[in-house]
């Protein structure tokens, strides 16, 4: 009897110290001077516990129209090579990542919930671009501190942003070339995310099940 209570006491302590244990995650991703990849670290326990994942991403092209000007540089002054986006193409992710966090925040109250939760230690996000026309490189400086400004709107309302936004940047109007780097650490409790997890999936259960039943109901009975 004592063992079994001394083992739902340690089992007892053990889930609640996971379920308050702070998760530190790093992001990076950078497409410049021919890389192209996105790095993710997860620490725990003043990291003892890590965990990291390179994921590359698929250039766009390996030499687009465009960014073929040689000597060209990048974020850091570096030549640039190839293997990038070009200014359009890049204008469009930024886009498309505000797209993607107005649709999550928008539809989800469970991530909403969650993000309450999640301190914003660290942000910055760099761009170096050219187009090769003054003009146009000016609008689309215009566009992309715009977009950047939307993101961190976005990031200060719905999280806790205890840092400033450390955004940059920097047009090229002699010559083409495009780069980008993103650097974001926010940390969260562990239970905050499980709890989220568990809300997620329920919702994705009862939606499935709802979607089914009306299929069900719009098949015509057999007689």
């Amino acid at each position: 009897m004592f063992w079994l209570f001394f083992s739902l006491t340690g089992i007892v302590l053990l889930i609640a110290l996971i379920w308050v244990t702070r998760i530190t995650v790093h992001t990076e991703y950078k497409n410049y001077s021919g890389n192209n990849e996105l790095q993710i670290q997860f620490r725990a326990w003043f990291g003892l516990i890590r965990y990291a994942i390179t994921i590359p991403v698929l250039n766009v092209e390996s030499n687009p129209p465009g960014l073929e000007a040689e000597g060209s540089k990048g974020i850091n002054g570096e030549e640039d090579t190839g293997g990038r986006l070009s200014a359009e193409e890049l204008v469009s992710m930024l886009e498309e990542i505000k797209e993607i966090l107005d649709r999550i925040i928008g539809v989800q109250p469970i991530i909403k919930d969650f993000l309450a939760h999640v301190t914003v230690r660290k942000f910055e996000w760099k761009t170096a671009f050219g187009t090769g026309d003054a003009a146009i490189t000016g609008v689309l400086a215009g566009a992309i501190w715009a977009i950047k400004g939307s993101v961190a709107g976005l990031a200060s309302e719905y999280m806790k942003l205890k840092v400033k936004p450390d955004f940059m940047v920097t047009p090229y109007f002699q010559f083409k070339t495009a780069g980008t780097m993103l650097t974001c650490m926010f940390t969260f409790r562990a239970g905050k995310a499980i709890s989220a997890g568990i809300k997620l999936f329920a919702h994705w259960k009862g939606k499935k099940t709802e979607l089914l039943s009306k299929s069900l109901n719009v098949v015509p009975n057999e007689e």
